[in-house]
Parts: structure tokens; sequence; C-alpha cells
């Protein structure tokens, strides 16, 4: 499973919907939707911020 698919599975598995975190991020839902399904490259320092303010999970998580 690919780092941004994780991401997604994370959020719908905690409740969490894209505009709860686009909004927290200052990003559209668009935007996080084309990274969240790979169309958009997510760079470290996005998913890093992605974890910390937007799902507020230790990026530590995702590489378990």
């Amino acid at each position: 499973m690919q780092l941004y698919e994780k991401l997604r599975a994370y959020r719908m598995a905690n409740g969490i919907t894209q505009t709860h975190v686009a909004n927290i991020m200052r990003m559209s839902v668009k935007k996080l939707n084309a990274i969240e399904k790979g169309r958009q490259k997510l760079s470290a320092d996005m998913f890093l911020e992605i974890c910390k303010d937007g799902l507020k999970v230790d990026p530590a998580v995702f590489f378990a």
C-alpha cells in the first residue's frame, strides 16, 4: 500500500472528513483528494504537515 493510500485509509477509518483536514490545512478539498489518490505528488513536508496538523497523528504510525 502506498503512503498516500495509508493516509486516506487512516482518515476514513477514524471518521475524519477530507473537508475537516483541508480546512485545518488551509488547502482545497480538491488538492487533498488529489494527494490521497496519488494524482498529486506527496512531499515529505506535506506528509508531515497532514499527519501532525490535519490528522493529529504521529507520522511513525504509517511505517509500523
